[in-house]
């Protein structure tokens, strides 16, 4: 349980004397915007960031979260790239220099131009439409391309996967509300989803909802082994809250 012990550290850091904290580096509005792209629910979003807004964390805590929460991006953007078949970027992204052509224009692995789809073209297809466009691509371009949707976009490509598929991100949301202090707890697993409801400090109900809900499975499906890890983790959590506010808030 990686929060507890990172804040375990920093405090014996401080009072060791060997560590001085500095005045936070990020603010509310960038530890919400981190959640959004890891795919929380906007009500989750803006319960954290008003419960932020009402202050009471030490400057510590900021840093901390965001660095848990970056980690988390970068774990579901991987994810999202071994189900869509999408390289991880060894190097910065350069598009090739051909006369005439946008910058942000997007290129088949023969060479030839692809226009690149709005984002909002992209949510609205279905998940075999996203997968055939994006492996119509290059390597490169598929970098490219996944790195410049926004998040709702990006999101979209969770939601479209079959069902079974999306339980895999579960846990991803699990550390992502884990990183500002929420309680979890996961109700039910069964049927290819995650049913589970949120609460803050108080333990007042936030949101109520589902990883991997019904939609339409027709095509191949891509399950990867973290749904099945995902599962059994989960498994495990039933019925029991992630409470880590007391660690988290440090002063209190």
């Amino acid at each position: 349980m990686r929060r507890p012990l990172a804040a375990l550290a920093a405090a014996a850091a401080l009072l060791a004397g060997t560590a001085a904290l500095p005045a936070h580096a990020y603010t509310a509005e960038d530890i919400a915007e981190k959640m959004r792209e890891v795919g929380t629910p906007e009500s989750q979003v803006q319960a954290a960031y008003n419960d932020m807004l009402s202050g009471g964390y030490d400057e510590s805590w900021y840093d901390i979260a965001y660095e848990e929460l970056e980690q988390d991006a970068e774990r579901f953007k991987q994810r999202l790239r071994d189900y869509y078949g999408i390289p991880a970027p060894e190097t910065p992204d350069v598009t090739p220099e051909t006369p005439d052509v946008p910058a942000d224009t997007l290129y088949a692995p023969d060479g030839a131009v692809v226009e690149r789809i709005s984002d909002a073209e992209f949510i609205d297809m279905s998940y075999e439409a996203k997968q055939a466009y994006i492996d119509g691509l290059d390597d490169a371009s598929k970098q490219r391309f996944l790195a410049s949707l926004s998040d709702k976009a990006r999101n979209s490509m969770v939601k479209s996967l079959p069902a079974a598929d999306q339980a895999a991100f579960a846990d991803i949301l699990i550390d992502a509300a884990d990183a500002v202090g929420m309680q979890m707890t996961v109700d039910q697993i069964g049927g290819g989803t995650v049913d589970y409801t949120v609460r803050d400090q108080e333990g007042v109900v936030i949101d109520r909802a589902s990883v991997g809900i019904a939609i339409d499975e027709t095509g191949i499906s891509h399950t990867l082994p973290y749904a099945g890890a995902a599962a059994a983790v989960l498994a495990s959590l039933t019925g029991l809250a992630l409470v880590y506010r007391a660690q988290r808030r440090g002063c209190e």
